[in-house]
């Protein structure tokens, strides 16, 4: 029996993956319309799903996920609030 998979990529990994080959474009190793290329393949590939990277159920642990509030742990608190005087 064949099983059937099923593929996610991280959008930072997408972000990573441009700074890193728009590096090697700007040294001249790579083509910059073949990095562009390859990183509409990814993105406007219909089996592969582009996953944010607030997405819960990729970022932690169904263990924790159930006894956590992510929106609380992922929330910032403006810059003026460590800035106190």
């Amino acid at each position: 029996m064949e099983r059937e998979h099923q593929v996610f990529v991280s959008d930072v990994s997408i972000f990573e993956l441009a700074a890193k080959d728009g590096k090697h474009v700007a040294l001249g190793r790579l083509v910059a319309e073949r990095v562009a290329r390859g990183i509409r393949a990814i993105i406007y590939n219909d089996t592969i799903e582009v996953v944010p990277i607030h997405e819960t159920t990729i970022l932690l642990p169904k263990t924790y996920r159930s006894t956590l509030n992510v929106s609380t742990i992922l929330s910032v608190s403006p810059a003026s609030d460590y800035h106190k005087e």
